[in-house]
């Protein structure tokens, strides 16, 4: 079984792991960085690779309860920072909120 990987995080909200193809990894959620646009919740999410830099994700939240939905993206660019991870992640959910109409 694989271990953790487990690095001092500069932010200390929450981090969770995920297990993905015989992996660990760790994620880093930033609550601080968590955003509500009318109807949605954005939340970036953020995690340091092998090599060092990190990589973002966002989710974005809508509904309550049974009827919540969450819709994840996942972006290819490596970030020096989780801070730069988050903010990158942020910029394109409101980017995407931003749009006319919104894609299925």
């Amino acid at each position: 079984m694989a271990k953790p990987i487990c690095r001092p995080s500069p932010e200390p909200d929450l981090i969770g792991f995920a297990f993905i193809s015989g992996l660990f990894l760790s994620l880093i959620h930033s609550s601080h960085h968590t955003q509500t646009v009318g109807r949605f919740v954005l939340s970036p999410i953020t995690r340091q690779t092998e090599s060092g830099h990190f990589a973002a994700s966002l989710s974005i939240r809508s509904g309550n309860g049974s009827n919540t939905h969450d819709r994840v993206f996942r972006f290819i660019p490596l970030f020096p920072t989780s801070q730069a991870a988050a903010h990158y992640a942020l910029k394109q959910g409101l980017s995407y909120l931003d749009q006319p109409a919104l894609p299925a």
